[in-house]
């Protein structure tokens, strides 16, 4: 793992244990082996991680790791909670670093880097682990990090309405532009044709939650239109802005709901299928 990514987490995990009120806690990580000479405290908490196989393409890199962490003195109630909560805060929030590399001549320079976790639940994996003057649980947890130097990619799509903006909480999402093209011929001894555009389409299309917002409950009213009492029509316009990590904003495209697919299986959140056409 890269250092600026270890900075991070430390002081991730140190803004939550201040929140907590867990001012004695001390927080070290490392990777795949930690060796301490001194005796462990009592409320000092291990984090070893283990770099796993991961795509690596043109310095960018989606790549998986394994954290094993080793608990509090004979207990894991507060190291588990710190990790709960350190899950629901992170989890999938991008990241933005502004490191210093050397180029092939060389050369240094200011880079941009994006980056998105994606952690896991923690689940207890082993306790009663001999450590210092106690015993101490292990802690299991995996993550990916996606690690993007110079790339682009869409930071957030929300949804406009009545002057107010709801973020749409996307698990997978894609767009398409299609242009029509009509061959134009030249009407002279030159036997190739030139291609005009005539006319273009934009599809978004969005794979999300079941949630209960705005957004969601303005794609059910346009659904079921015939048959609860509401003044939604088939062709209402929904308002998208999507902004790229780049800096740019699209801003209030009105599309047109096109397709609506609610997946509903036992044992499992309900996710809903979308697109929208301009």
């Amino acid at each position: 793992m890269e250092k600026y990514l270890e900075e991070s987490l430390t002081a991730q995990l140190n803004n939550i244990i201040s929140e907590l009120g867990f001012d004695n806690f001390k927080v070290y990580i490392s990777s795949e082996q930690l060796f301490k000479n001194d005796l462990i405290k009592p409320d000092e908490i291990y984090i070893v991680y283990k770099d796993s196989s991961g795509q690596v393409l043109f310095g960018n890199k989606v790549l998986p790791i394994s954290f094993y962490v080793l608990s509090e003195q004979n207990s894991l109630d507060k190291v588990k909670n710190i990790l709960d909560i350190f899950i629901q805060t992170y989890n999938q929030m991008s990241l933005n670093f502004k490191i210093v590399e050397e180029d092939e001549y060389g050369i240094e320079n200011n880079v941009d880097v994006y980056v998105y976790p994606y952690y896991s639940t923690p689940v207890v994996a082993n306790n009663f682990i001999k450590a210092g003057l106690g015993v101490r649980s292990m802690i299991y947890m995996t993550g990916t990090f996606v690690i993007m130097k110079g790339l682009n990619d869409i930071k957030s799509i929300k949804y406009y309405e009545n002057g107010n903006t709801y973020d749409i909480k996307f698990i997978h999402t894609t767009y398409s532009y299609n242009a029509q093209l009509d061959s134009q011929p030249f009407y002279n001894d030159i036997s190739d044709v030139k291609s005009v555009a005539k006319y273009s389409s934009f599809v978004l299309n969005l794979t999300t939650q079941f949630t209960n917002d705005e957004f969601m409950n303005k794609v059910l009213n346009v659904t079921f239109r015939k048959y609860i009492s509401n003044t939604e029509k088939v062709n209402a316009t929904f308002y998208f802005i999507i902004e790229f990590v780049n800096g740019i904003i699209i801003d209030k495209i009105p599309l047109k709901l096109a397709q609506h697919i609610a997946d509903k299986e036992v044992g499992a959140l309900t996710t809903v299928n979308l697109s929208f056409y301009i």
